[in-house]
């Protein structure tokens, strides 16, 4: 039979839809079953975070039991049979020798959304209504670095919910250590939801789970592979959107993968708009081939969303097949009329994600940037920092840069020196007058000042809070250290690894721009604020007509204010909007001998 084995973890509690899947390339297996196929998917707030979480190899006894949530256990169908468990030495951080014990695997579906089991190792197993099913009891090579998986001796049907998993470890033979000698990759749930309840002893198995943590190991779960299944694992949207031309569609990322035992040939993947999308703005990519286990990136634009202040709903999917479990994986972004951030919501537990201390290595200063594609100009008013809760942040001198897409200063606000009221909160960086972006990009971001030496009088602390964010992405993090990064005289560096989102925003003045250079063809007038009240602005460059006639229909086509000549002889007009109910309207503007259409939103 093939499996395919899925790594799960913690999810994080202001994740909206559902919790990510970090990918990885298909690995080698140790103590893989013979005649398997196995594919790791594992997803992890902390894509390097490790711990002792799994068998103790240090002790002789241990045992531990934990719960995973329903949410982690995406892509696995109800009454799905499981066929293995396992986990996975960190391989950067290798032990000195492999390790050989015993292991004991029980198994328990649940509709919980909090840890219940009694911390009575007997009475846990037989807690009712629905005991612990025993599914393996044999033997466990902990190897010095990779996986490590058993094949269960009893099938175990998935119920669709929750997964309680217990588990006893022995070893007549326990590696001797200053420290336990294998750290496994780990993950981390909420911080006051101990989900991880465990004890070891060197002298016999303990009959009470003494110890609680929410870290837990980043546990394998084995099922049967299906002939054909196609899934969606990973999406990866932008947290805020401004609804203004300049910024839209933005580009949506999805990893799609062959989790079946066939080749999938011409697969076409498909961004779907939900609640808050303008109807008909999907848009569909055809993937030419997809081997068994392989997996691929995609790019599709962003659904155009309709109102701001909302959120709006999306979701990347691939057509129905033997596993509809993955199929589908929705996402959401928060649609607002001028500021744009990858940032989502703010997490219930900052000091989970407090990965602000970067560790440049320096006391030179620098910046810690996030690039936005552009679509046309657009003036920048503002750029938000989220100021991390750090001993060291106090005292530090920041303030907000916007450079171009060659690393040219565009402008800063003024300095400032943090305090700790600053801490856990959004630092307004106000740029003493807008700026002009143009270009495929921009940066925004954080500049230090030289900082304190930091711990051994060795390293800098960036006092800017981060998002964990499984599988990082590529393309929008950036960084540069030393005077000439902060004054912008060279582009930056992009920043691989696994610091997160960097929490930046930038606000974009409500008026897009509406000069152009004389040169350059001319696509039309700007029309602003979109969202609108009673009234539009129409910007027309020198370069461009005198005056244009407006005409304002609703989605159906049916006029509701008749077609009104506005005269710009200073560049901007104004067409009132006497009356009109809230709602999406179609503005059509010409002049000449062009015309356009503008969606416009009444607020």
């Amino acid at each position: 039979m093939k499996t395919i084995f899925v790594r799960l973890a913690g999810a994080v509690a202001w994740v909206l839809l559902a919790a990510l899947l970090l990918a990885a390339p298909p690995v080698a297996l140790a103590q893989q079953p013979a005649g398997t196929t196995a594919v790791a998917v594992p997803y992890s707030q902390f894509p390097n975070f490790t711990a002792v979480r799994g068998p103790r190899t240090g002790s002789r006894y241990e045992r531990v039991a934990m719960l995973l949530m329903a949410n982690e256990i995406r892509g696995l169908m109800t009454n799905q049979a499981l066929v293995s468990l396992g986990f996975e030495v960190d391989s950067t951080d290798r032990a000195a020798a492999a390790a050989t014990g015993t292991l004991k695997v029980w198994l328990r579906n649940s509709p919980d959304r909090m840890y219940h089991l009694n911390d009575n190792w007997s009475r846990l197993l037989a807690q009712q209504p629905n005991p612990m099913q025993l599914v393996y009891d044999g033997p466990l090579t902990v190897p010095v670095a990779g996986p490590c998986d058993v094949r269960f001796q009893t099938p175990f049907a998935y119920g669709g919910q929750a997964l309680y998993v217990a588990y006893e470890w022995t070893t007549a033979a326990p590696l001797r250590s200053r420290r336990y000698p294998h750290q496994y990759v780990a993950s981390v749930g909420y911080r006051y939801n101990p989900w991880w309840h465990g004890c070891a002893d060197s002298t016999a198995l303990p009959p009470v789970l003494t110890d609680s943590a929410s870290t837990r190991p980043l546990l394998r779960l084995g099922y049967a592979t299906p002939a054909r299944d196609a899934a969606v694992v990973l999406t990866q949207g932008i947290g805020e959107v401004a609804l203004q031309s300049c910024v839209m569609p933005f580009p949506v990322r999805a990893l799609v993968r062959n989790r079946g035992s066939q080749p999938l040939l011409n697969l076409p993947v498909s961004v779907v708009p939900g609640v808050g999308m303008m109807p008909g703005s999907g848009h569909t990519v055809v993937i030419p081939a997809l081997a068994p286990g392989a997996q691929t990136w995609v790019r599709l634009p962003l659904p155009q969303p309709v109102a701001a202040g909302t959120y709006a709903y999306f979701a990347v999917q691939v057509p129905p097949d033997q596993n509809t479990a993955n199929d589908t994986e929705a996402d959401s972004t928060t649609a607002t009329a001028n500021a744009l951030s990858y940032v989502r919501g703010l997490p219930f537990d900052l000091d989970l994600n407090a990965l602000n201390k970067t560790g440049a290595g320096t006391t030179r200063g620098g910046t810690l940037l996030t690039r936005f594609p552009l679509r046309q100009p657009t003036l920048v008013s503002e750029v938000r920092l989220f100021v991390s809760n750090d001993s060291y942040s106090p005292g530090e001198t920041i303030y907000g840069v916007v450079l171009d897409e060659n690393g040219r200063l565009l402008g800063r606000s003024p300095d400032h020196v943090i305090t700790s009221a600053d801490g856990n909160a959004w630092l307004a960086c106000l740029l003493p007058q807008s700026v002009r972006a143009s270009g495929r990009a921009f940066f925004a971001g954080m500049a230090i000042m030289p900082n304190r030496p930091g711990p051994n009088n060795r390293y800098s602390y960036d006092p800017l809070q981060t998002q964990l964010e499984a599988t990082p992405r590529d393309s929008v993090y950036y960084y540069d250290h030393g005077d000439t990064a902060r004054l912008g005289l060279r582009p930056p560096r992009y920043r691989a690894g696994a610091l997160g989102r960097f929490m930046i925003e930038v606000l974009l003045q409500t008026a897009p721009l509406a000069l152009r250079s004389a040169t350059a063809p001319w696509a039309g007038p700007d029309v602003w604020p979109n969202p609108a009240h009673d009234r539009v602005n129409i910007g027309l460059p020198a370069t461009g007509p005198a005056r244009v006639w407006a005409t304002l229909c609703d989605v159906t086509g049916r006029v509701v204010q008749a077609e009104t000549k506005v005269a710009a002889p200073a560049g901007t007009a104004t067409l009132p909007l006497p009356g009109l109910p809230p709602g999406l309207y179609l503005l059509q503007l010409r002049s000449g001998g062009w015309q356009r259409t503008q969606r416009l939103v009444i607020e």
